[in-house]
């Protein structure tokens, strides 16, 4: 396996174990604020895309194509499944109760939109695209809480402008030295996971 892929998916697979390690310390939170279900969602979801992101990497040249084309789908689908648990999450902590079905509804309809049109997604923008959209939601949603000090709304805020710079570096193609961007977007993201996840650890405690 050349160095470059060697990287990329081990960067992948410390991504997997870190969303799996929070999921489950979020999964033992006591008296867990409704909010929290749906961030456990999307660690899950953004495990499984980077276990199966990590290898795909791994793969290429060495399995059947129709395996590696299998590998590729669920990573997408995978992301999806995480960008619907960040919405829930963040619509639960911070959307009024009485708006809360209606805002349910958007993002279950903005999901199905994004899974019909995953089988035809040949690169990972169409990805990156929907994820980030769903940040972007993430963001307007807790900008409000996180200007009147909510500490569990900046550190989500911190998170999605971090993860802003991971997808900026992905875009570039910025690969200084044996790192290439794929590896840079994975390690800036990990920083950004960190960042919600302290911040939905404090759900009970400041919303």
């Amino acid at each position: 396996m050349p160095l470059a892929e060697l990287i990329t998916t081990l960067t992948d697979y410390a991504i997997a174990l870190q969303s799996l390690i929070f999921a489950g310390l979020l999964w033992q939170k006591p008296d867990r604020h409704p909010a929290v279900q749906g961030w456990i969602v999307a660690f899950l979801g953004v495990a499984i895309a980077a276990l199966l992101g990590g290898t795909w990497h791994s793969s290429l040249g060495q399995l059947p194509e129709a395996v590696i084309n299998s590998l590729w789908q669920g990573m997408i689908l995978s992301l999806g499944l995480a960008s619907f648990g960040m919405l829930a999450g963040a619509v639960q902590s911070t959307v009024p109760r009485r708006w809360q079905n209606w805002a349910m509804l958007a993002i279950f309809t903005k999901s199905l939109v994004y899974l019909s049109g995953a089988s035809a997604c040949q690169t990972f923008d169409c990805a990156i695209a929907d994820y980030f959209s769903a940040m972007l939601i993430v963001l307007l949603l807790h900008i409000k809480p996180a200007l009147n000090r909510v500490a569990s709304a900046r550190w989500i805020v911190g998170g999605v402008l971090v993860s802003a710079i991971a997808v900026g570096v992905e875009a570039s193609g910025f690969s200084p030295g044996f790192l290439t961007h794929n590896d840079l977007y994975h390690l800036i993201q990990m920083v950004a996971l960190y960042n919600f996840f302290r911040g939905v650890q404090q759900f009970r405690d400041s919303t």
